[in-house]
């Protein structure tokens, strides 16, 4: 499984996913363009794609999604409820695609490779987080969570095992309270439906399970109320200095290196 993290962010979000028999992205917040450029970039010339997952209706995730999927044949899976607001949004423009509905907690086949939506905590109609497991021998899993309050505890066994995991580091709490930000979305990113901060999210690498997950994505990270050096300070602080696996930080205007998950 090959996996690239093309944008990451409040300005838009798509990561690229490719087995020996699949190609899949992860939402569609940057264009057409973006995506094919980025993509080569790494060495990778997209031609088709077989799905495009969305995760939820806010713009940064779903803007480009009908284009992408028309140039590329891709299906769509998405959730119904977030279907109804994408498709009035974009004026009906999704009703002559290949559009699938998808429930949490359901494994769905993609030649080699399956799939499980699981529920996330966000301000909108449903957001998921997406895991994946490679078919054949050994751990080739991939999670991928962003844009949640909290990770529902059901599913932590489950992410605490996986290969690669992308997860939410979205603010510096003092950054954002004392940023310009209108208090009321303040606390919208704090809330349970908001985001992760730096501080969540190194409590929540602190459970996992270092003999099974070899590389953390840190992700959405916010240009406003966040810094990298924040971030891994933040987790030094909580690991003792001593971070048990690998770590990259998703960029919003270029993609990461591929990640191999052998």
């Amino acid at each position: 499984m090959k996996i690239i993290v093309l944008a990451s962010g409040s300005k838009g979000n798509a990561t690229y996913i490719e087995t020996a028999q699949t190609k899949i992205l992860i939402d569609a917040g940057i264009s057409y363009l973006q995506v094919r450029s980025r993509l080569l970039s790494k060495g990778i010339t997209l031609n088709k794609l077989d799905a495009i997952l969305v995760t939820h209706e806010h713009t940064d995730h779903i803007k480009h999604l009908a284009s992408i999927a028309l140039k590329t044949s891709a299906k769509i899976f998405i959730n119904q409820n977030t279907y109804q607001v994408v498709n009035q949004r974009f004026s009906g423009s999704l009703i002559n695609l290949p559009v699938y509905f998808i429930e949490e907690n359901k494994a769905y086949e993609f030649f080699d490779v399956s799939i499980v939506p699981i529920k996330l905590s966000h301000d909108v109609v449903n957001c998921y987080g997406y895991l994946f497991k490679e078919q054949g021998v050994g751990n080739k899993t991939y999670g991928y969570l962003t844009d949640t309050g909290y990770i529902p505890e059901a599913y932590l066994d489950i992410i605490a095992n996986l290969q690669v995991i992308s997860l939410e580091a979205n603010h510096d709490v003092k950054m954002l309270k004392e940023s310009s930000r209108p208090w009321p979305l303040i606390q919208r990113i704090l809330s349970k439906e908001g985001h992760l901060s730096n501080e969540q999210c190194a409590n929540y690498l602190k459970g996992f399970n270092y003999q099974y997950v070899k590389l953390i994505i840190l992700s959405h990270l916010s240009e406003e109320c966040n810094r990298e050096e924040l971030l891994l300070s933040q987790i030094k602080k909580t690991f003792n200095n001593s971070f048990p696996c690998q770590i990259k930080i998703a960029k919003q205007h270029e993609a990461l290196d591929i990640i191999e998950v052998k």
